[in-house]
């Protein structure tokens, strides 16, 4: 794709109207695309040049994801909800997270374990139903538009 001028970057829009895929991040739906690409291309190219192919380009996202998300243990989320100060005064101590308000009205980020993640969605949800969750890596995208 490369030789002929096309890129396959694209499909990362398309993810996520797809709703298989709104579990699984753009980023790793677009990896098992391309290593689905390089197994075909085994079969043109010979398996060896396939592994080689395979390897470097796991090799390449796990640092591309390490270079976004860092070797720190915690995570960043903005949350928005109507009742910021509640979810904050209830959730402070059960997952010890720390927040920082200030950011904007009715939001506040915070820093969370990468273990307590799933756990900290769930209950965030379960306070208030329309609350908004969203990766710091997500929010700086959407605060660079």
């Amino acid at each position: 794709m490369v030789r002929h001028g096309d890129r396959f970057d694209e499909p990362e829009s398309a993810v996520k109207l797809l709703p298989l895929f709104r579990r699984a991040t753009a980023g790793s739906v677009i990896f098992i695309i391309n290593i689905a690409i390089l197994i075909a291309a085994g079969f043109i190219f010979g398996a060896q040049q396939a592994i080689y192919s395979i390897l470097a380009h796991s090799i390449a996202y796990c640092m591309i994801e390490v270079g976004f998300t860092g070797l720190t243990p915690y995570k960043r989320f903005l949350v928005r909800s109507s009742e910021i100060a509640s979810l904050q005064k209830i959730t402070r101590h059960i997952f010890h997270i720390r927040w920082i308000s200030g950011v904007e009205d009715n939001a506040a980020f915070c820093i969370v374990h990468r273990a307590d993640v799933p756990s900290m969605k769930e209950r965030l949800k379960e306070l208030d139903r329309d609350v908004q969750i969203i990766s710091g890596l997500e929010y700086m995208k959407e605060s660079a538009m």
